[in-house]
């Protein structure tokens, strides 16, 4: 049976290939694009060195280097990395929780485990819930900027490539 992603896989890859930063506009709890997403990493040819995450809470940052570089982390610490960022408070429901979120995460620890050398970067801001005290202090936290900042300190200023997950919205040079 021939692959039915292969030219998508083989586009997306020479993209990362020519070019240091790549995005892909992640549709929320997408299982058919995670799919896609954790083949495209684990492929032989993907030249990233960082992947940036819109769905980590940048404040557990070493918790997440320490898994994907394959140290044990206990399960719920590391929920804690997809569970407890800005978006946790989302009227409609965590976006977060789903497996495939952590299935991506354990692609990586494994790639990693195996001689890979990839980087996840959590790009959505240090938010420490136990002082957030109001709806206000979420409302100064610019999660774009975050975001942005994250991706020039750790993959652009020195000189790795990146893919980057981020919602389609936040891709978009207007807003819809």
């Amino acid at each position: 049976m021939v692959n039915e992603r292969m030219p998508a896989l083989q586009g997306v890859l020479e993209l990362i290939h020519a070019n240091r930063l790549v995005g892909l506009g992640e549709m929320h709890r997408s299982a058919t694009e995670h799919e896609f997403i954790r083949e495209l990493v684990s492929h032989p040819d993907f030249a990233a060195d960082c992947l940036v995450i819109e769905f980590g809470n940048a404040l557990y940052q070493e918790l997440l280097d320490a898994y994907v570089g394959g140290e044990e982390v206990p399960p719920a610490e590391l929920r804690q990395v997809w569970l407890n960022t800005t978006q946790s408070a989302n009227r409609s429901g965590d976006p977060w929780d789903a497996v495939i979120y952590p299935q991506l995460l354990a692609t990586v620890r494994d790639l990693n485990r195996a001689g890979r050398r990839l980087r996840v970067l959590a790009g959505d801001p240090p938010v420490d819930w136990s002082k957030v005290e109001n709806s206000d202090d979420l409302w100064r936290i610019d999660r774009d900027e975050h975001y942005v900042s994250v991706v020039e300190r750790e993959v652009v200023s020195p000189g790795r490539r990146g893919l980057l997950l981020w919602g389609a919205v936040h891709l978009l040079r207007r807003d819809p």
